[in-house]
């Protein structure tokens, strides 16, 4: 479970850290007189175990396998997780999901959290897909907490829950639904690319810079929001929406960047290339 500070939380750990360059101002006074100054102890980061559950065939011969896996932190805090999967098969992948699994246990019952990640190659135009025998990485992107003083890490669980090729077959439990999560960030990264596009041909380049500059991805997915969650029971829309303005987003920042690189004759050309 992820932790947030609020604004009270942030001023009350700036006093005491104020409070705590006061005493240690005092200690270095005693300690010219007193002797040597006591260094704080950082908190101990240990290893902690890790399982790994590979893609297999029916023959049981692992297709997509974790190759390497580990975990490290302290008791009520996993600092950081990471994986690296190998491409077994004798095809391209073109996106790949896996399932974090994170153990936490007070010597009786146990609870687990869950983390998603996955790495989609046709989203990116310049990406290159995993060609057979190469690896890839995954990363955590920041440190999980437990609530209470009575849970502590036990055992950290990675496995390959959905695989794409490059022939557009696929392969997995698909437990985490990620094919249609993958399905859907394209969509809304696509459709972000065609609204500045529409908008180019209408108004013209400096009328793009100043959408992609000032506008909300939002307003390209007003149609495409309608039509991909009209017929989806209420309780999923918000998620169905959220991976829609996930993928605008991310098509939006890297475009962003090309702008940043290249100008606006850049962007354009991007948005002009496979249409």
């Amino acid at each position: 479970m992820r932790s947030s500070v609020s604004s009270l939380g942030r001023w009350g750990v700036l006093r005491k850290k104020q409070v705590f360059g006061v005493l240690a101002l005092g200690l270095a006074g005693i300690g010219l007189y007193g002797g040597r100054n006591q260094t704080p102890q950082a908190p101990k980061v240990s290893r902690y175990p890790t399982e790994a559950i590979h893609l297999v065939s029916e023959q049981g011969v692992p297709l997509v396998e974790v190759v390497e896996v580990g975990a490290e932190g302290a008791p009520q805090r996993l600092e950081r997780y990471w994986c690296r999967v190998r491409n077994n098969t004798n095809k391209e992948i073109t996106a790949v999901a896996i399932v974090w699994t994170i153990v936490w246990s007070d010597g009786v019952s146990e609870d687990a959290e869950q983390v998603f990640q996955s790495s989609d190659t046709r989203f990116d135009e310049d990406g290159r897909f995993l060609a057979p025998g190469a690896t890839i990485s995954f990363e955590s992107l920041g440190p999980h907490l437990v609530e209470g003083g009575k849970k502590f890490l036990t055992r950290v669980r990675v496995s390959v829950d959905y695989v794409e090729f490059a022939d557009r077959t696929s392969a997995g439990p698909d437990r985490s639904d990620a094919s249609r999560r993958i399905a859907l960030v394209r969509r809304g990264g696509e459709a972000y690319r065609r609204w500045l596009l529409q908008i180019y041909r209408e108004q013209g380049s400096a009328a793009v810079a100043n959408k992609l500059l000032r506008g909300s991805e939002e307003e390209s997915l007003e149609q495409l929001e309608e039509a991909e969650t009209s017929l989806s029971p209420p309780q999923e829309i918000p998620r169905l929406k959220a991976w829609l303005r996930q993928g605008a987003r991310m098509s939006r920042q890297r475009l962003l960047s090309l702008y940043r690189e290249q100008g606006i004759e850049g962007v354009v050309e991007r948005l002009l290339r496979n249409d």
